[in-house]
């Protein structure tokens, strides 16, 4: 089971309700490219303004590329005990890149995180559903041309 970012504030398990309803991997993994992508901007700019090294840089990115890898060829599935998509990449970055997964999200809120996440989702469903139509209003103008022509 994935660690609770929280567990540490309470001296009796958490009831397994209290974590469902925390938790929000069910609905957040779809976004997790988009989740990997932020991160590695961030890290580059981490490394940019000489906040992290840039050996942590290279590390986390090559470490971010594994994780997208092994999601894709199936090696790697989303804990579904992770309590979001956040947690759960840097959980498995650290587990296998060390301590410089940790400074990943130095100066990034989740909630900044979350927001980045949504926008670039929207983004992409948003290409994805004007693609088509962007090509009706020519497609109706031809027809109209050609209507014209033959009357």
């Amino acid at each position: 089971m994935a660690e609770q970012l929280w567990k540490g504030r309470f001296s009796k398990a958490v009831d397994s309700r209290v974590n469902d309803f925390n938790s929000s991997i069910r609905f957040d993994q779809r976004m997790i490219a988009q989740d990997m992508r932020g991160s590695g901007v961030h890290a580059a700019m981490l490394a940019k303004q000489g906040i992290i090294s840039e050996k942590d840089c290279e590390d986390i990115l090559s470490g971010l590329a594994s994780i997208a890898d092994d999601l894709a060829s199936g090696a790697l599935t989303i804990d579904p005990n992770a309590e979001d998509v956040h947690t759960f990449v840097e959980q498995t970055l650290t587990a296998r890149i060390g301590d410089a997964g940790k400074r990943l999200h130095t100066g990034r809120s989740r909630n900044d995180q979350v927001a980045l996440d949504i926008r670039l989702t929207l983004r992409l469903s948003l290409i994805h559903i004007s693609e088509p139509t962007r090509r009706t209003p020519i497609s109706y103008a031809v027809f109209c041309l050609k209507k014209k022509k033959t009357t």
